[in-house]
């Protein structure tokens, strides 16, 4: 009998949207979570997939967990369930034309250049810390393992090392193994979640739920700017789902049901506003979800004209 493959989702949209609402708006929005997870999972089902959720929760308590007696410094990688004071804001980005993968690491906006956040935190650590530094580095997801081992490399640069990596989510696959990729450079990998690997179900993706609302923090790939926090979504035709999201063929019409699911989550927030949510109250801009035959700044009636 064949194994499952299953769709892995990371439940991080309620932490966003009530960090972004309370912010942006002064209120935090009382929406229908369980219900915009099952519609989610329900679109994730294709092709006879099943979808395992993993909640904020259990992603915080499994990392805190695995740091439990830990005493050396902590450098965190993961602003959403795990955010530090010891901290490198950075991430994957892609080319805004072509939306092709950049090499290395890049800064999240509004941060200084990775080089200069890796200077800042070892001149932290040599100020508290003895000379011969070992660290233990948290993310939220390992899959690829690229911008652990950029991490890894940089600090060994200088001087300091990673002893342990701690994530809340792991996903080994026939093509990679983070656990694998972590010892080869004298690294222990550490997990509170592992999907993938031998004599387990095959993992088609890991998700993070706030890739798949165009309204939401961080959501999707990231462009290289100093001047606008540029966000692609994993919707067509707004970023490539079917690549990023694993969805193949079935990108776009998976894409016009993630954009009808946008536009209710965004109805139900508007009712409890009391008006549209415009562009300008979002925290980062969804790049091409401006339709050029709609006049005004509502989101949600740019993305109904994208239905049409």
């Amino acid at each position: 009998m064949p194994k499952p493959r299953v769709y892995v989702v990371s439940e991080d949209l309620h932490v966003l949207v009530d960090r972004w609402s309370e912010k942006r708006l002064g209120m935090v929005f009382d929406l229908s979570y369980e219900r915009i997870r099952r519609e989610l999972a329900e679109i994730l089902t294709f092709g006879g997939h099943c979808v395992v959720r993993v909640t904020s929760e259990q992603m915080r308590s499994g990392i805190s967990r695995l740091l439990e007696g830990e005493r050396r410094p902590v450098v965190s990688v993961d602003p959403v369930y795990w955010p530090s004071e010891l901290m490198l804001q950075i991430t994957r980005c892609v080319h805004a034309d072509t939306l092709e993968g950049i090499d290395g690491f890049h800064s999240r906006y509004g941060f200084p250049h990775p080089d200069a956040q890796v200077s800042d935190l070892v001149g932290r650590l040599r100020t508290q810390f003895d000379e011969a530094i070992e660290v233990v580095l948290v993310d939220d997801v390992v899959f690829s393992g690229k911008v652990v081992v950029e991490v890894i490399r940089r600090l060994s640069e200088h001087g300091v090392r990673v002893a342990r990596v701690v994530c809340g989510i792991a996903v080994c696959t026939t093509e990679s193994d983070p656990f694998a990729m972590c010892a080869a450079l004298g690294t222990q990998l550490e997990a509170a979640f592992r999907f993938g690997g031998d004599g387990a179900a095959e993992v088609v993706d890991e998700i993070c739920e706030r890739d798949f609302f165009v309204f939401c923090p961080m959501c999707g790939r990231s462009a290289v700017s100093d001047e606008v926090n540029l966000g692609f979504p994993y919707v067509e035709p707004f970023g490539l789902a079917g690549k990023w999201a694993s969805f193949g063929d079935h990108a776009w019409g998976l894409s016009t049901r993630l954009i009808e699911l946008n536009v209710r989550v965004l109805e139900e927030m508007e009712r409890q506003l009391g008006r549209d949510i415009a562009f300008g109250d979002l925290e980062r801009h969804p790049v091409r979800v401006r339709h050029p035959e709609v006049d005004g700044e509502s989101v949600r009636l740019h993305l109904l004209a994208h239905l049409r």
